[in-house]
């Protein structure tokens, strides 16, 4: 009975090794990074109420970014627009695929470019 558990714990320790190296291998493949508001802040400008970004989930350089803002009922912006037929403005969703194309943009640049990122900010110019 003592070599079954010991067997088992074995084969589960090699399991989960086996699990976390191929996760680090999957992420470091697909460039699959995290970004909390923290490290959101040390790269937009932007601070709260217009900080319209609370994560980043995975972002590929120069092709896609994947981004969050988290919006309750309590916002501010749902007094006015519209009272009692709250619905989030479609400038503000603007605003934050803007800000998601920044932090895309400053994760794109080169290793030289991103020491220089308190100096640089990213403009919106228009869209189509």
């Amino acid at each position: 009975m003592i070599d079954m558990r010991e067997e088992l714990i074995e084969g589960l320790s090699l399991f989960l090794a086996l699990f976390w190296i191929n996760l680090l291998i999957f992420i470091q493949r697909f460039k699959i990074v995290t970004f909390n508001v923290v490290a959101i802040q040390k790269i937009l400008p932007h601070r709260y109420p217009f900080l319209l970004l609370d994560r980043v989930i995975s972002i590929e350089e120069g092709k896609y970014i994947e981004a969050y803002k988290n919006v309750s009922i309590s916002e501010p912006v749902f007094q006015g627009h519209f009272p009692n037929h709250p619905i989030y403005p479609g400038v503000m969703i603007i605003e934050g695929l803007a800000q998601a194309g920044g932090v895309l943009a400053f994760q794109s640049a080169s290793d030289k470019e991103q020491k220089d990122i308190e100096n640089k900010v990213v403009y919106f110019m228009s869209i189509e």
